[in-house]
């Protein structure tokens, strides 16, 4: 395998991975274990860009599109995190520090 190659198939993880079409175990246990990005240390919002930028450069536009969809549901436009607030009419909680967030939905119930 070609280093061309292997970097598609860091992309193709990396694209999996944060569509949830696959889990980061199940690339790690695979033959195929390589990502693009560094999982836990590596912005979110960098890692959709260059998914986005690769995807654009070899002309996989459902990716790009589908990519660039997501990035659009999680980040404003100037890169900073949206907000997504609980909803649930009963939230619950067990923390009172940092993003305090919904033990149902998982979603901020303050910022």
């Amino acid at each position: 395998m070609n280093i061309k190659q292997k970097l598609h198939l860091a992309m193709i993880n990396s694209y999996n991975i944060l569509t949830k079409r696959t889990t980061l175990d199940d690339v790690l246990e695979s033959e195929i274990n390589i990502l693009a990005h560094i999982p836990e240390e590596s912005s979110l919002k960098e890692v959709y860009d260059m998914l986005i930028d690769y995807f654009k450069d070899i002309e996989m536009y459902e990716k790009c599109s589908e990519l660039i969809e997501m990035r659009g549901e999680l980040f404003n436009e100037d890169g900073t995190p949206k907000m997504i607030v609980c909803e649930c009419n009963y939230p619950e909680f067990d923390s009172y520090e940092g993003q305090i967030k919904c033990n149902k939905c998982k979603k901020q119930i303050k910022k």
